[in-house]
């Protein structure tokens, strides 16, 4: 109405081009019904994209789902633009994953290991830890190339995990040993693939890194217990605290994907 005040929301429309992608969408807006009613105390719930409203778009016998959304602020990956290189500070990035983890611990029990680790490269470093293969080359991807780099950085894969495998012949052999020990990369290591990261700042983020990057997802650390990790909170000047506040003060920021 012309009365109230103008306000900008975020439209997500389902595609509904049969009855299971109807039903996913209907699911979709099920959960994030229920995701708010949760904890309302919880300092991840400021964090956690909520939807405002929902309603549908009729088109003959075709119906979508559509769902409204308060719009969020710039991606991470436009975000690191603000500052030289493409890179977030280290001190900035402390307190975004700080929110990160806050709305990954809300959601908890529906998440549990943290899975988006390597995405800190993209963020602290402006490139990816591993090759990155366009959607339309996949043909180009290299099987035993990655889980070389992998081997190199975690070293060989626990022999339990080797046995869950329908694959793991192609690549392992029988002792567990890699096929490909002649392409693995000796100094692809964590150590070697920052270089914005100094002295004590550097080793407390690989030890981080590490409780998110392992073989075996059942010994990934949760959010909760990532935000008592004492890099999070380790001392950084006050010229990036500054220009946190600044960057982050308002409007509200929320963390999409992640959360």
């Amino acid at each position: 109405w012309r009365w109230q005040r103008e306000k900008y929301v975020a439209l997500k429309i389902n595609s509904s081009s049969h009855h299971s992608r109807e039903n996913a969408a209907q699911a979709e807006l099920d959960i994030l019904k229920r995701i708010p009613e949760a904890d309302p105390r919880h300092k991840g719930f400021e964090f956690v994209r909520r939807p405002l409203d929902s309603f549908n778009l009729e088109n003959g016998l075709v119906r979508h789902l559509s769902l409204v959304f308060e719009p969020l602020r710039e991606p991470l990956w436009i975000y690191r633009q603000m500052f030289i290189g493409d890179v977030i500070p280290s001190g900035v990035l402390k307190i975004l994953l700080q929110m990160i983890l806050h709305g990954l611990d809300y959601l908890h029990p529906w998440t549990q290991s943290v899975r988006s680790s390597t995405l800190l490269w993209d963020i602290l470093e402006g490139k990816k830890l591993f090759k990155d293969i366009h959607p339309l080359k996949a043909h180009e991807y290299d099987e035993l190339g990655h889980l070389g780099h992998i081997s190199s950085l975690l070293g060989p894969p626990p022999k339990e995990l080797l046995d869950k495998g329908t694959r793991t012949d192609l690549f392992y052999d029988s002792d567990g040993r890699f096929k490909g020990t002649n392409i693995a990369p000796s100094k692809f290591k964590f150590e070697h693939s920052i270089r914005n990261l100094r002295n004590e700042d550097k080793r407390m983020f690989i030890k981080f890194v590490r409780r998110m990057i392992k073989w075996d997802p059942e010994e990934r650390s949760t959010a909760t217990e990532l935000l008592h990790d004492p890099w999070l909170y380790a001392e950084w000047n006050s010229m990036k605290i500054e220009l946190t506040v600044r960057s982050i003060r308002s409007p509200k920021l929320r963390m999409k994907n992640a959360c």
